[in-house]
């Protein structure tokens, strides 16, 4: 991938300002560093022999997380320059047909919709794409689901789901629902019927459950069971899928960060295009699982 000499320009330039603003950062950083471990040490020390009460050592403690406050907001600032700046104008010429849009992500409605997981009580995610790839319009961002778990003295949340979500346009007409959760998945999902397939390995790794088995059957051909065995191994990540009405809805659930860079490193163009690699693995779903072949009359 070689990107033109407008583009190029662009972002040798932007690659300059990051790393200036990295250095003017570390600066800033290390001043905070001077200033406030001192002081938060005084402080502690001087609420202990005066026994000043808690209060102070909670001043003493927030003095002393000042430095990590800012290297993290710095940090943040960096990974938001690298997509906005770097990332953005890169996609823009190597892959015209996607959208980009670091700071949205797929709705909590198409999330909702895909009916693989309970509804969460608090949704958020980053990093949309959207566009197409071939014959096949498609969706998919970073998502992270979560629930809420209230009682008396305090609130918690728990993962529902965290990893990559991707809505495609399906290159079938589907009047009914089929879901294949990975081994371990879909406890709270008892609507449907459990569909038993020929494939062993298959079998040994997800659980088939669909309102119609006529159609999970024509589906679930062996060569897509053999390609979502793959997919699954391809991300390491556990997968889980929804086949209904015009779309097919792919859930795969890692701890990854995905389409980030170690901003701590020295940012360079190849940093660009790793990324743009990553998306392009992607975009790989819809040919792993042969989407742009249109049969049963789908154009």
């Amino acid at each position: 991938m070689i990107f033109s000499s407008k583009v190029n320009a662009i972002i040798e330039a932007e690659i300059q300002k990051m790393e200036e603003s990295k250095r003017q950062y570390r600066e800033a950083g290390r001043k905070a560093s001077v200033l406030c471990y001192p002081l938060a040490i005084i402080g502690a020390v001087l609420t202990f022999f005066f026994s000043l009460g808690g209060f102070f050592y909670i001043i003493a403690l927030l003095i002393f997380a000042i430095p990590f406050i800012i290297k993290n907001a710095n940090k943040s600032k960096l990974a938001g320059q690298f997509k906005q700046n770097l990332l953005v104008p890169a996609l823009a010429e190597l892959k015209p047909d996607i959208s980009y849009m670091p700071a949205m992500s797929i709705p909590q409605e198409s999330f909702d919709s895909a009916n693989l997981f309970p509804g969460p009580d608090r949704y958020r995610g980053e990093d949309l794409f959207e566009g197409l790839h071939g014959k096949t319009k498609f969706s998919f961002s970073e998502i992270h689901a979560e629930k809420k778990h209230k009682t008396k003295n305090n609130t918690r949340y728990s993962d529902i789901f965290k990893g990559l979500f991707l809505v495609a346009d399906f290159n079938k007409h589907l009047k009914n629902e089929t879901y294949v959760f990975t081994s371990g998945g879909g406890k709270w999902f008892s609507k449907f019927k459990r569909v038993r397939l020929e494939n062993p390995e298959f079998e040994a790794n997800f659980k088939v459950f669909s309102d119609n088995e006529i159609e999970a059957r024509y589906i679930l051909t062996p060569s897509m069971m053999e390609r979502l065995i793959q997919l699954e191994k391809l991300f390491e990540a556990h997968l889980f899928v929804a086949f209904k009405g015009y779309n097919v809805y792919i859930a795969l659930e890692n701890k990854n960060n995905y389409f980030e860079t170690n901003i701590n490193l020295e940012i360079t163009k190849q940093a660009v295009l790793d990324v743009v690699s990553e998306i392009d693995s992607c975009l790989g779903i819809i040919d792993e699982l042969d989407l742009n072949t249109r049969i049963w009359t789908k154009d």
